[in-house]
C-alpha cells in the first residue's frame, strides 16, 4: 500500500493485537451532494470499548472517519476521556471527487468484541454557521 500523505497516531493498537473477527459491508452511489455532506455510519449497540470501526473505499482509495462521536481517545490532558463502548458514530467527510462514485462502506469488529450490533448509515450536511 503507498503511504504517501499518511498521518501517524499512537492512539491506536494493532490489528495484530486484536483483529477483526466480523465485518459488515455495504455499498451506495453518491450523487451530487451538497458541499460539506458526511457520511455518518452508525454502530448502534454494544460493542465494547474500541472494537468497532468504519470506513470507506472510493475505487483503489481507502478513506477513513477523522470524526466519531463520542470522539475518539486522545492525549489530551485538560479533559477526561468518555470511553466508546456502544453507540458510536464515524463521521467521513464528502468530497467533490466522490461525486457520481460508488462508495463501499466498511465496519470491522475487534476480537473481543459484541456482534449484537447493527450499523447504520446515512448522509448528512451540517447546519450553516452564522
Amino acid at each position: 500500500v503507498d503511504r504517501t500523505g499518511w498521518r501517524g497516531s499512537n492512539l491506536f493498537g494493532t490489528l495484530a493485537a486484536t483483529p477483526p473477527v466480523a465485518a459488515w459491508r455495504g455499498t451506495f452511489p453518491l450523487g451530487e451532494e451538497t458541499a460539506g455532506a458526511y457520511i455518518c455510519v452508525a454502530i448502534e449497540g454494544e460493542h465494547g470499548i474500541e472494537k468497532a470501526y468504519a470506513a470507506a473505499r472510493i475505487g483503489d482509495r481507502l478513506i477513513g472517519a477523522p470524526d466519531r462521536a463520542p470522539s475518539y481517545k486522545s492525549n489530551v490532558w485538560e479533559a477526561n476521556l468518555r470511553p466508546c463502548q456502544a453507540n458510536c458514530t464515524y463521521y467521513i467527510p464528502v468530497t467533490e471527487d466522490m461525486h457520481g462514485q460508488e462508495i463501499e462502506l466498511t465496519v470491522l469488529l475487534l476480537e473481543g468484541g459484541s456482534d449484537a450490533i447493527s450499523p447504520v448509515a446515512w448522509l448528512t450536511v451540517p447546519p450553516p454557521r452564522l
